[in-house]
């Protein structure tokens, strides 16, 4: 049987608080990550067209100009 002053349990992979007999404390200086903004792929295809769209319209006016 654990006495009054062992820590029972403790959780800090990836959370942001230990608990110590049902007690909850914050661990200092931990900062929670944010996610990541991603594009779906959809978003994907839309930008590689307009890129490839721009570059034809870069290298076709480079043309008419030489």
């Amino acid at each position: 049987m654990p006495g009054e002053n062992t820590i029972t349990s403790m959780t800090v992979g990836g959370r942001s608080f230990l608990t110590c007999n049902g007690h909850i404390f914050p661990l200092p200086g931990y900062v929670a990550q944010e996610p990541v903004p991603t594009l779906t792929e959809w978003a994907m295809i839309l930008l590689a067209a307009l890129l490839a769209g721009g570059a034809a319209l870069h290298l076709q006016r480079r043309r008419r100009i030489a």
